[in-house]
């Protein structure tokens, strides 16, 4: 039950504590393995996991796909506070990546901008630019979205809208234009509750390339739809085994992890 689990991670991170050992400490044996003069030392990158938010080492995968770049670009949407499951806290705060969260959620505004020093956007990512769409807070923080979309998965005790209102939308090609974003982006990181698929498919692969793609797609139909699109722009899925509601692409000739 992956919105239990996050409600569930959300809740204990706030006390130090993570439920996500087994993949973290797989992708940090990776991290650790790169080859010598790629990466960062053993002593380097288990100081610098200890410092990861994510909830199954999405931040750590980046590293290990990016040779532990620095700097690096990462975008991410839903960001949510910007610390709790972020996977992209470790990147800003220990490895000095800068990039853009996106979070049109009001209730996470204050916090994500007074947590995070990277460029925050407050409008709602989907599949066009300049739309007004109603947009569902949910009492766990983490579960609001679009609300054409919200309750889609086999979750539906979890979806409990506490208010709605009207976003404006952005295209995720006009975010990466509005903020001059790289032609090569290390790390996306796709969290939006059920329009994923959506999003990339209107996405132009030709302007941007990215080092790692992460999407939730919580057991949803769409997900053998978001695979097939991204291996047909040249993308390749890791880590099956690792990613549970998640599934990891990386650019078919990443290197650093075995295909």
């Amino acid at each position: 039950m992956p919105r239990l689990k996050n409600f569930v991670s959300s809740t204990l991170l706030a006390f130090g504590y993570s439920i996500n050992s087994k993949s973290k400490k797989k992708l940090l044996g990776d991290l650790i393995r790169l080859p010598e003069g790629v990466g960062l030392s053993p002593v380097e990158a288990r100081k610098i996991s200890k410092f990861s938010k994510s909830q199954l080492g999405q931040d750590l995968l980046a590293l290990i796909a990016s040779g532990a770049k620095k700097p690096g670009f990462f975008v991410e949407f839903g960001s949510a506070d910007g610390v709790a499951l972020s996977n992209s806290f470790l990147l800003e705060k220990e490895m000095g990546w800068s990039g853009i969260l996106c979070e049109p959620s009001r209730s996470w505004h204050e916090d994500l901008k007074r947590n995070r020093s990277c460029i925050v956007d407050t409008r709602c990512v989907y599949s066009r630019t300049g739309e007004q769409i109603s947009f569902s807070e949910n009492y766990i923080g983490e579960l609001s979205g679009i609300t054409e979309f919200t309750g889609d998965d086999h979750h539906g005790i979890l979806d409990r809208t506490t208010t709605s209102y009207q976003v404006e939308t952005i295209s995720l090609l006009d975010l990466l234009k509005n903020h001059n974003a790289p032609k090569h982006i290390e790390f996306l990181s796709v969290d939006t509750e059920g329009s994923e698929f959506e999003i990339l498919n209107a996405f132009d692969f030709s302007q941007h390339t990215f080092g790692v793609i992460c999407v939730e797609h919580n057991y949803l139909e769409n997900r053998p739809k978001v695979k097939q699109l991204l291996e047909s722009n040249g993308y390749r899925q890791v880590y099956p085994e690792l990613s549970e509601f998640d599934d990891w692409f990386v650019l078919k000739t990443n290197q650093n992890i075995p295909g």
